[in-house]
């Protein structure tokens, strides 16, 4: 049909030349955002291939600032990665000087800039400065939710980036709420009286997990703890059904428990965000506390 189309002015004609141009610039446009991604990117994105960083191309953003123009805000909270593909930026931090508000700047970003860590995807964590365009600034985002996916799929991406994580692990344990606070504003534990959440939280432990990593395989280990996630996101996986339920912030799995319910055998736990902060509450734990503030506990086969 496009060559039919050729030196006729049809208005069929006009319109697919006109569709014909328009794939042509949107070619063009994944393909410089695919060899940036490529050429600057290697570092965060070690091991991908080069295959799904094409289709990462279709759900990244390109973006023009002028100068002046703010690209992140400080405070906020989003999770993308943004690569400064073209210009100038200048990194600002607000600070209090003369008992007044100053927005002092700190640094400058040049091309090939990238603004954001893979480490903190999925953790809700606030943007530490602002970045402000200096020169006309041409950028590329990558969004959380494509970061995300890629971890889904190649958790091996954090390979690298061990030692960086563990330092982003303990940023993010001291940020979390309590976890008396977690437990709290869980659905189990709704109207539960505040010595048996306080206790249950008391002889929790914190865990730190990064990507990848099993959590509980209920096929082969001791599967009768609570894991409660305080941060991060987890993933059920059945060889049967494949993936079949995510698992955020304030949601609990295991084993059958002194509670009485839990997943089947067969069941795998895993870790599919860069990092998770998951408290876990050991199955005699769990009884004892229950015993002492005088809870039934459910007997086999009830």
């Amino acid at each position: 049909k496009v060559g039919m189309a050729i030196g006729k002015s049809s208005l069929s004609a006009l319109a697919l030349r006109l569709s014909l141009a328009k794939l042509r610039k949107n070619i063009e446009v994944m393909s410089d955002t695919w060899r940036s991604l490529m050429s600057r990117c290697s570092k965060v994105f070690p091991g991908v291939p080069q295959e799904l960083l094409w289709h990462m191309t279709e759900d990244c953003n390109k973006m023009s600032y002028a100068p002046g123009e703010i690209l992140v805000k400080e405070g906020d909270l989003g999770e993308s990665i943004i690569l400064i593909d073209d210009g100038e930026a200048i990194v600002e931090k607000h600070c209090w000087r003369k008992n007044e508000e100053q927005v002092v700047p700190i640094g400058r970003l040049r091309s090939s800039a990238i603004i954001g860590d893979l480490g903190y995807v999925g953790t809700n964590m606030a943007r530490p400065c602002q970045v402000r365009a200096r020169t006309p600034v041409e950028v590329i985002e990558i969004p959380s939710r494509i970061l995300s996916n890629l971890l889904h799929y190649f958790p091996g991406m954090v390979g690298g980036l061990g030692h960086r994580l563990r330092e982003v692990g303990h940023l993010i344990q001291n940020k979390v709420p309590t976890r008396v606070s977690t437990l709290t504003s869980m659905d189990l534990f709704t109207k539960c009286g505040t010595n048996l959440v306080s206790e249950l939280a008391a002889t929790g432990e914190r865990q730190l997990f990064v990507a990848g990593q099993v959590v509980m395989d209920t096929s082969h280990s001791d599967f009768g703890s609570l894991y409660v996630v305080e941060q991060g996101e987890c993933v059920a996986i059945q060889d049967s059904r494949g993936h079949y339920a995510r698992y955020g912030y304030a949601c609990c799995f295991g084993g059958k428990t002194p509670i009485g319910w839990g997943a089947p055998k067969g069941v795998t736990f895993r870790v599919v965000s860069p990092l998770a902060v998951l408290l876990m509450i050991k199955d005699k734990s769990m009884k004892d506390i229950l015993l002492r503030c005088s809870v039934g506990v459910p007997q086999d086969g009830d």
